[in-house]
């Protein structure tokens, strides 16, 4: 198999650049978009009788309405002093399956892996590595479950002693799209690297798959001629570097796909108590995010995590932590009660009034705190009202 090392890697450029001319319209058609979500996902809370899944298709509905959207002028930088337009949300649900929330879980990302990448420097035989790892489509699993094999694949993976002695650090996201046959899951990954050998790194991977499946009770066949897993290296630079970066940063998958799942898939989504983690920096990315961190002005809104992570230990498939939602804590005499909380013990009429009362206190907060910040901007929101 011919090394695809000078393929082609999308170019998300264009589309932040018409985003930034007209804030409008990218909030209308977020709106039209997470409205549609919604919609789906109300229906099939109906269908299988989720509670959960109502009270989410409720959240994404008020996150998607015209009147939670603003756009702004004369919005100003804090560190150039540079004027610009925008748009946001004032309530935000925080639903992978809302596409207002993807969009501003993406703009973090890409805020943090722009000021680490900025703050590392490569040492002498190192180069910037765009990697794509593909992991073959199991047929007949759910989407939490193609998931959670692909994870427990990464987990042997990320230890094996061929990755952590040439990778010294590296930023990883996934996406998936829904097939005929079932879901292809699959890896983007933005390296700090020594020279990667394209057949080894398909090697390793595969035997990873491979271990992975078989724990699953499946048995891998990937459809090459060689056998081996299909993955993708691109050194990058200048600015291809950043249209890794929006690589990597994107959105887990188009918001069509959401039509296309089983209602039991898109329930499950749902009523997942916790995401496991889409977006992550390990090694010296993590290191350079902590540093660069630490320096920045609040409104950089960068989130510091422990830098505890175990990435760098050599297991080669030793068993570690299983994949998945992270557990529920334990040995709290009390917690703040949740929405889910909420919409299990009360009516739906209930529900409704409590939401509704959540998301007028946030949005009246929201509204003083960017008048306070950009008090010479201008702002409205999708139903003409200014404020």
């Amino acid at each position: 198999m011919p090394n695809p090392n000078k393929g082609h890697l999308k170019t998300n450029l264009k589309r932040k650049e018409n985003a930034e001319r007209d804030p409008v319209g990218v909030a209308q058609d977020r709106c039209v978009r997470g409205e549609r979500v919604a919609d789906l996902l109300a229906g099939a809370a109906t269908e299988l009788g989720s509670v959960l899944a109502q009270a989410q298709a409720d959240r994404i509905r008020v996150c998607a309405g015209n009147a939670n959207h603003w756009v702004a002028e004369d919005l100003h930088r804090a560190d150039t002093g540079e004027c610009f337009n925008g748009n946001g949300t004032l309530y935000a649900c925080g639903s992978r399956l809302c596409q207002s929330c993807v969009a501003k879980i993406s703009s973090r990302s890409r805020r943090e892996l722009r000021l680490a990448v900025a703050a590392t420097k490569l040492f002498v035989g190192e180069n910037w590595e765009f990697i794509t790892l593909t992991m073959p489509t199991p047929v007949g699993l759910g989407l939490l479950e193609t998931r959670a094999v692909l994870d427990r694949s990464w987990q042997l993976f990320r230890r094996r002693d061929w990755w952590l002695s040439r990778v010294r650090g590296h930023a990883k996201s996934e996406e998936f799209t829904f097939g005929r046959v079932g879901y292809h899951w699959h890896y983007h990954l933005l390296a700090a690297s020594r020279y990667l050998n394209f057949q080894e790194l398909r090697a390793e991977w595969t035997d990873c798959l491979r271990l992975a499946w078989l724990g699953a009770g499946l048995l891998l066949k990937c459809e090459t001629d060689d056998g081996l897993a299909m993955v993708k290296v691109k050194r990058v630079k200048g600015r291809v570097l950043d249209e890794a970066v929006l690589e990597v940063c994107k959105y887990l998958t188009k918001s069509e796909s959401w039509g296309a799942i089983p209602a039991a898939d898109l329930v499950a989504v749902a009523e997942i108590p916790r995401w496991p983690r889409m977006f992550e920096l390990a090694g010296c990315l993590r290191e350079a995010r902590a540093a660069a961190a630490a320096g920045a002005p609040a409104e950089t809104e960068i989130a510091v995590e422990s830098l505890i992570l175990d990435t760098t230990e050599i297991s080669d498939g030793a068993e570690r932590e299983t994949s998945g939602c992270d557990p529920p804590s334990v040995g709290k005499t009390s917690r703040r009660e949740t929405w889910r909380d909420v919409a299990l013990n009360s009516t739906r009429e209930n529900w409704l009034i409590w939401l509704a009362g959540v998301v007028e206190r946030t949005q009246a907060a929201r509204r003083s705190a960017l008048q306070a910040k950009y008090p010479a901007a201008s702002f409205r929101d999708l139903t003409g009202q200014e404020w």
